[in-house]
């Protein structure tokens, strides 16, 4: 239950962060339900794998724009938003370890009406996160200072430039070669972001500047791609990713392995620099393990809060652990020899 209950909070974040994209009345989001396609499988799981929903808009959105669209998937008896949504049957909820992508259109212009730029949505949606995010209180100090609220500002508008020629790359690489992207929708660090991870670098090194600590922030534009840890090749195709980005222009600044048993992480984590200097981060998982990234993620958001001296600590650090080391079905083959083998510190 603990597993079930851990990914139900993890999918439940995910939905409504989505939902709230969709909701700006500006694009749409689809979603669309993919299974681990291995023999454990349940067949009413078998039976959605694939399909796609349009999300449902809020009440008074939807009477305003006559939406009238199914959003639910049809799983066994239950009509379920997301994987192991609560309230669901428990038999088709319970140790379920499906996922859903989700995938932005651009909704059909009315006659007159202009059209929704692909930086108006995101902006939207970074003041709805940014808004969410000051009227909660804030663990550190320095959270109203404007200098780095700026700092953070700058480098969102300088990730949104840029998103479009990315995005063009990694589109192309993923019709070659099948890949699918997790967290597309994410695919630039909101403002709030960058400007809580200013903060928590300044504390944790007062000898930075807002400018030096603004500068070690090297996934303001961040995408993940995978590919099913059984593909035989995985490698190959990682390898023509990164290929991609540099005929383009973008250099590799790194290339870490963490796929190694006993690490607190496990992924190929990518950077590459224009001759700009922009930096961006490109990771590379199996849908196996995104699945356990959601789970330690959470735990790992839990750790963030506690004091450097806190007993706690040990205990979430040797979940996490455990939780990428118990069942390694979710490393692909043939990847030892990539990058630079790097275990992740968790702060």
């Amino acid at each position: 239950m603990a597993f079930t209950e851990s990914l139900q909070a993890t999918e439940t974040v995910r939905y409504s962060s989505a939902r709230a994209g969709h909701d700006t009345g500006q694009i749409r989001v689809k979603k669309v339900w993919f299974t681990m396609g291995d023999s454990l499988v349940r067949s009413t799981h078998a039976a959605v794998s694939g399909q796609s929903r349009f999300m449902r808009a809020g009440r008074s959105n939807s009477r305003r724009r006559g939406e009238r669209v199914r959003s639910t998937f049809r799983v066994g008896g239950s009509n379920l938003e997301f994987p192991r949504q609560p309230g669901g049957e428990p038999g088709e909820i319970i140790n379920c370890r499906c996922f859903l992508e989700y995938r932005r259109t651009r909704r059909q212009q009315r006659p007159g009406q202009a059209p929704a730029e692909t930086t108006q949505d995101l902006n939207r949606i970074n003041r709805q996160r940014l808004d969410q995010a000051t009227r909660k209180p804030k663990p550190f100090d320095g959270s109203d200072n404007p200098a780095i609220r700026r700092a953070a500002k700058k480098k969102y508008d300088d990730a949104i430039k840029i998103e479009p020629e990315i995005t063009k790359i990694l589109d192309d690489v993923a019709d070659k070669t099948g890949a699918k992207f997790a967290l597309k929708e994410e695919r630039v660090k909101f403002q709030a972001s960058s400007q809580e991870k200013i903060q928590r670098q300044m504390l944790k090194d007062n000898t930075l500047s807002i400018e030096a600590s603004a500068d070690k922030i090297w996934d303001a534009n961040r995408y993940t791609m995978t590919w099913d840890a059984k593909d035989p090749l995985w490698r190959q195709k990682m390898l023509q990713a990164e290929k991609a980005m540099n005929d383009a222009g973008w250099t590799t600044i790194k290339n870490a392995n963490a796929w190694e048993i006993g690490y607190s992480y496990n992924g190929m984590n990518y950077n590459f620099q224009n001759a700009a200097g922009q930096i961006i981060e490109l990771q590379f998982h199996t849908p196996q393990s995104i699945l356990i990234k959601d789970i330690s993620h959470s735990i790992y958001q839990t750790l963030k809060t506690l004091p450097a001296d806190d007993p706690r600590r040990s205990g979430l650090v040797k979940r996490i652990v455990k939780l990428w080391a118990d069942d390694r079905s979710h490393v692909p083959v043939n990847v030892a020899s990539l990058g630079t083998p790097t275990p992740y510190p968790l702060i």
